[in-house]
């Protein structure tokens, strides 16, 4: 954890810095950070994940559900990743746009889910 703090602090007091100089680099900088941070925390994802699967996988068809939503998981954290980077450079339209495009992406991936609990919901009411 103090890693991370070290990290992070070292990155915005450089980022901070260097952005009156030159802007390009401060923004060099903290996607640097970034991709470091989460480098140094995707093995915690990892077991996560090893975690998750490993309790869901006598499940049957939940597992599927499961997987699905790791993946949905996943998918937001890289675009929330990517968005933060996008508005860090001044590019908040294209920031924006990460966003709707990743919950268009994430609504369609989790369709089939809403239509097995809709499913469910209707074979509890007849």
């Amino acid at each position: 954890m103090t890693q991370l703090i070290g990290i992070t602090a070292i990155a915005l007091m450089l980022a901070m810095l260097l952005k009156n100089i030159n802007h390009a680099f401060s923004v060099v900088v903290i996607v640097c950070a970034s991709c470091l941070l989460f480098g140094k925390v995707i093995g915690s994802l990892s077991q996560i994940i090893a975690g998750i699967k490993s309790i869901s996988a006598g499940s049957g068809e939940t597992a599927a559900y499961i997987d699905l939503m790791i993946k949905t998981l996943g998918i937001a954290l890289i675009s929330q990743f990517i968005a933060d980077i996008c508005r860090d450079s001044g590019e908040n339209a294209l920031a924006g746009q990460t966003e709707v495009a990743t919950k268009i992406l994430i609504i369609t991936m989790i369709l089939p889910l809403f239509e097995a609990v809709i499913k469910a919901i209707s074979g509890l009411l007849i």
